[in-house]
């Protein structure tokens, strides 16, 4: 996702959650990520297991619900 489509996505987000829908940002981009938390009391994030894992820490330090996704293949 580039720069110029961070506000529509936000905007969006923002809007369904207004709605009364539940979210939880799959984000791993820092910017946008905190964009999210800051906008949407009680939004939770989910990453996956490896990528930006010292984020992972940090948001859960500050109480953000964060859940870990753990890709698996038979591979």
């Amino acid at each position: 996702m580039g720069r110029a489509d961070r506000p529509r996505f936000h905007r969006a987000r923002t809007r369904a959650t207004c709605r009364g829908r539940q979210h939880r940002a799959g984000q791993h981009d820092p910017i946008l990520r905190e964009a999210l938390i800051r906008a949407l009391a009680g939004v939770g994030v989910e990453m996956l297991l490896g990528v930006r894992s010292a984020d992972a820490l940090a948001l859960a330090r500050r109480g953000v619900p964060v859940r870990i996704y753990v890709p698996r293949s038979e591979d």
